[in-house]
């Protein structure tokens, strides 16, 4: 009876563990799936306040030009008004370029964020540029926080985290 009871146990066992069992179809073993799809910025040398301005964005999945529907759009802000955006559609090109015009009001710093949708995948990355001739006191306050944010991300080991 006991052979039994033991026998019985160990088979439900079997069963509820084999039911918890991470199901890992793709990816590396943890089961994150790498990020494969990239979008780099084309952004003319130079850009003038008050002038149409073409932006372009060159979109790779694994290296390679998408060959299904990708949707892109730009979020568009000044510096010194991050609260005020501008959003952009971006329309296919060839060879996986995308564009969008705009036309910047003033001079200044300006931040881009390219939102990319592809196969289930979603990047947004996000560049700073200039338009025609910003303040230096502008200039000056991006350079310090670039500098900063370049200081503080390379750590002398003695930076912690309370968690």
């Amino acid at each position: 009876m006991r052979l039994a009871l033991l026998n019985t146990s160990l088979f439900c066992l079997i069963l509820v563990l084999a039911g918890c069992s991470p199901n890992i179809s793709s990816g590396t073993p943890d089961g994150i799936i790498p990020q494969t799809l990239k979008a780099e910025m084309i952004l003319p040398d130079r850009i003038d306040p008050m002038l149409e301005t073409s932006l372009g964005v060159k979109v790779t999945d694994n290296g390679d030009v998408p060959d299904t529907p990708t949707q892109i759009s730009m979020e568009i802000w000044h510096s010194e008004s991050p609260q005020v955006k501008t959003t952009l559609l971006a329309s296919p090109h060839e060879n996986g370029m995308y564009q969008a015009t705009a036309k910047f009001d003033k001079d200044g710093v300006y931040f881009i964020r390219t939102v990319v949708n592809h196969n289930n995948q979603t990047i947004m990355p996000v560049q700073r540029f200039i338009v025609g001739k910003p303040s230096d006191a502008e200039l000056s306050r991006h350079l310090n926080a670039k500098n900063k944010e370049h200081t503080d991300s390379k750590g002398d080991g003695a930076h912690q985290h309370d968690h």
